[in-house]
């Protein structure tokens, strides 16, 4: 897609270039003035800021009757959830550029005024995104000492898909995005109480290309706070296990809406691919990696298993499926209910293809994946890692073996 232009049809200009800050916000009255006064003393200013309060019923009203002279306020009487509320105010904003905040987080002072240079510099992205700052000092988020940057990767803009569905975590406060392309792309899914970030993003991925500035642009607050809304509320605590519930709903989505070939736009064919045919079972490696990356199993394996008993899979760079497995297995071991089970069905459909030799890529993934548990001392989910690294390299020697006595 080409990128957004203002309406005179020239490339945008630091003046002509017009950015609306959208602030969809719930009961966050103890958080929320640092959040607007880092919007309101951005190094650029500005040209709107809107705040919808998604019927809040802590003192936020309070604090927003000090900024009703500077933002636009959208006071909802009825809590509808955050990507409602963001669907209600995006085709209000004036901007040729949205930038999605959250009520809890605060922007550097010259985090506006580096996305737009960014955008006039480079003509052929549409969208900038920046890593984050984290923080858990709560109560003093502008003690620089205390934060610590959650790097992401520099890639090309054909990569920034495939990175998202594997494990990019980009976040919206990090990014300004054309106001036309979310009205083109579709606004938040509503039926998705959480990870509706992610779901945009892989269609905005799909359409559009971003690039990733230098620095981080934003300090993202970790807290013992509420999240969600209304009906959606729920701990800190709990908070893991309900995104893993919602990420999974978000990729049967993509599994059924998101064109094979889109997995490949970053695949060089001259490297990877020596025919147009196993561009079909490269996609279908490409996908089956990143859902069992993100926890389908039986939907990962299947696709997996359709691209290995493809004939033109001997046209594809055996290095290049090694590495898809080894990423794909350097999994969140809580993500997978019984990770036994996991460990099994992985070795048996590695056999059923005389794929055994994927198996020592594989082992590579989940070893990392136990040692990176260890080493933050999560206990409990190095276990879990070490079970699937164990019953996987159990039944691929017991296959072997088995297969080596027949033959």
């Amino acid at each position: 897609m080409s990128r957004s232009e203002p309406e005179s049809g020239a490339l945008p200009t630091d003046s002509s270039l017009k950015v609306s800050a959208i602030v969809p916000t719930h009961n966050r009255a103890r958080y929320l003035a640092e959040a607007l006064d880092s919007l309101l003393h951005q190094q650029r200013p500005l040209d709107e800021i809107i705040v919808v309060d998604d019927a809040s019923t802590d003192k936020t009203a309070e604090v927003l009757a000090d900024y009703k002279d500077r933002a636009r306020v959208v006071e909802l009487t009825t809590n509808h959830g955050k990507a409602a509320a963001l669907n209600m105010a995006i085709p209000m904003a004036r901007g040729d550029y949205l930038w999605l905040f959250d009520d809890d987080d605060v922007a550097l002072p010259d985090a506006l005024s580096r996305h737009v240079e960014l955008l006039i510099e480079r003509d052929d992205i549409d969208f900038t995104y920046s890593s984050t700052y984290h923080t858990h000092d709560p109560d003093h988020i502008w003690n620089s000492t205390a934060w610590h940057a959650n790097e992401l990767p520099d890639i090309e803009p054909e990569r920034f898909l495939l990175e998202t569905m594997r494990s990019m975590n980009t976040l919206m406060q990090g990014m300004l995005i054309p106001r036309r392309a979310l009205l083109e792309i579709g606004l938040f899914d509503t039926e998705l109480s959480r990870c509706q970030d992610l779901d945009m993003l892989i269609r905005l991925g799909a359409r559009y290309r971003g690039a990733k500035l230098d620095k981080p642009t934003f300090v993202y607050r970790e807290h013992d706070g509420a999240r969600g809304g209304g009906q959606y509320t729920h701990t800190v605590e709990q908070r893991f296990r309900i995104q893993d519930k919602y990420r999974k709903q978000v990729f049967r989505k993509v599994r059924n809406a998101l064109p094979l070939e889109d997995y490949l736009t970053h695949v060089g064919d001259d490297s990877v691919l020596q025919s147009k045919a196993a561009r079909g079972p490269a996609a279908l490696i490409q996908r089956g990696c990143i859902l069992l990356r993100q926890g389908l199993v039986k939907d990962g394996l299947a696709d997996l298993e359709s691209a290995l008993g493809d004939p033109a899979i001997v046209d594809i760079d055996d290095a290049w499926i090694a590495q898809n497995l080894t990423l794909a297995l350097d999994v969140e071991p809580w993500m997978f209910d019984d990770p036994r089970a996991v460990g099994v069905e992985l070795a048996n459909m590695l056999a059923r293809h005389n794929a055994l030799v994927y198996a020592r890529p594989s082992i590579r993934g989940l070893y990392w994946s136990m040692r990176r548990e260890l080493n933050l001392r999560r206990t409990r989910q190095a276990v879990h890692a070490g079970v699937i690294l164990s019953s996987f390299t159990v039944h691929c020697v017991g296959q072997y073996v088995r297969r080596s006595v027949i033959s």
